[in-house]
């Protein structure tokens, strides 16, 4: 099974890891960890990974929030399960990359 990174207090690394893996996922979470905001998103989401007016310098990983990666959604799911989602579930999809239909369709395909 592929490991879990979290990032916290360094958007650089965060970055640099989002593009070595554009075929990985994102658990983004509050700086404590909160069972009820664990958001999972594709690598290559826009909502975590651009800068924007919402999102300055330090948004993703130095200021409110921290990121989960791993190029396996069984590692996040037991991440997640590890961490006060007892059934290993997240909160929400992200509403944008869609990353559960994205591995269905993705595994589907081969």
């Amino acid at each position: 099974m592929d490991s879990v990174v979290e990032f916290k207090d360094n958007d650089e690394k965060y970055f640099k890891w989002l593009s070595q893996h554009p075929s990985a996922y994102v658990i983004n979470t509050r700086r404590v960890i909160d069972a009820e905001y664990m958001v999972l998103h594709k690598s290559t989401c826009f909502h975590i990974s651009t800068y924007s007016k919402r999102a300055s310098s330090g948004a993703f990983t130095e200021n409110l929030y921290i990121n989960i990666c791993s190029s396996s959604m069984k590692s996040l799911s037991l991440w997640a399960e590890n961490n006060g989602r007892k059934d290993g579930s997240f909160s929400k999809e992200c509403s944008l990359c869609h990353p559960l239909i994205y591995k269905s369709i993705t595994v589907s395909a081969r």
